[in-house]
């Protein structure tokens, strides 16, 4: 799995990189990256089972984790707003971006929407 999430961070990477040079070349612009996040990955974490603090792997099915305000595993910089949530759009929607109070994460874990276009009935 780790090999897999190194591949698909080190391909995010390079893509990003031949798009700067293109925009670059033809538009003069820049591209500065906001955000980046992998998804659709297990990824050993500590959550609340029965109230006791267990060591699992989680599989989000294409979503990513989001922290709420105040978790300590956060940058000091979005401990008050807790961790942004970007909601990718489809041909036919908008993107957006949110965040969840701690009120709506916890006593569940920290699982965020998977992105417009998705049934919330998937299984």
């Amino acid at each position: 799995m780790a090999a897999a999430a190194n591949y698909g961070q080190a391909n995010r990477q390079l893509l990003t990189e031949a798009t700067r040079v293109v925009l670059s070349r033809v538009a003069g612009a820049t591209l500065d990256l906001v955000y980046d996040v992998s998804h659709n990955l297990a990824k050993i974490e500590t959550n609340q089972v029965g109230g006791i603090p267990t060591r699992l792997c989680v599989h989000r099915k294409g979503s990513t984790r989001a922290l709420p305000p105040g978790h300590p595993e956060l940058p000091a910089g979005l401990a008050d707003a807790g961790q942004p949530v970007l909601v990718p759009g489809s041909m036919g929607t908008s993107s957006g971006s949110t965040s969840f109070p701690s009120s709506q994460v916890f006593p569940s874990w920290p699982v965020p929407v998977a992105g417009s276009g998705v049934p919330a009935d998937r299984p």
